[in-house]
């Protein structure tokens, strides 16, 4: 993760930045684009649409180191992957997973990724702009200073609001990833999509299951 972790991390909060700064602009007449633009409903889209795109485009860096390390995480006495793939080191998993699927299967369960960290990201942004503008005024230090409580109010409701929304999602996408196609019954139940899976989880487990 450490690999994938320095330019994911860059890509995604340069994106964030770029096109959050980008709708302000195109919208600077607005009269809210100022102190309480975040806490406006421009504002609040504006975050959620860059937060999205700023998880699209880190997902080519994260997804596929996320793939790797969830293989290497798993323990043997758990694992329902073939031996040859247990336990084993980096290069080996990469060699592995290039062999079977090609390139494409560093990116397994691209869609599903988004559309669990995409909507996460949109509401974690949205969530933590619009706390920090409205709680600015009761705990600022002066007008171009925000105390750092601001930010640790701010982040954890939007942490807490991000989770509640996308934990059923990030179960499902897991499961997608991590599911090994033995046959073509297999592949075929891979292949009905992302909604599927959602659906089979819950029909199994109930409503829990998709808070595992």
């Amino acid at each position: 993760m450490a690999v994938g972790s320095l330019p994911g991390q860059y890509i995604y909060y340069m994106s964030y930045e770029y096109v959050n700064e980008l709708i302000k602009r195109h919208i600077s007449h607005h009269p809210h684009s100022g102190k309480s633009w975040h806490a406006h409903p421009s504002g609040l889209i504006s975050s959620s649409v860059a937060g999205l795109m700023a998880e699209f485009t880190s997902a080519f860096s994260y997804l596929p180191t996320d793939i790797v390390s969830q293989r290497l995480q798993m323990e043997r006495k758990f694992n329902f992957l073939p031996e040859k793939f247990q336990n084993n080191n980096v290069p080996r998993i990469v060699r592995n997973i290039y062999q079977t699927e090609g390139l494409r299967g560093f990116l397994r369960g691209f869609w599903p990724y988004i559309i669990v960290n995409g909507p996460g990201s949109a509401v974690w942004w949205a969530s933590y702009e619009w706390c920090k503008s409205i709680l600015h005024r009761k705990v600022c230090i002066n007008d171009q200073h925000v105390h750092p409580l601001n930010s640790f109010i701010s982040g954890g409701i939007a942490g807490i609001i991000s989770c509640l929304v996308t934990n059923p999602l990030d179960v499902a996408r897991t499961r997608i990833q991590l599911f090994e196609v033995h046959s073509q019954k297999e592949k075929a139940k891979l292949g009905k999509g992302f909604a599927f899976i959602v659906k089979d989880i819950y029909g199994a487990e109930g409503f829990l299951g998709l808070y595992t």
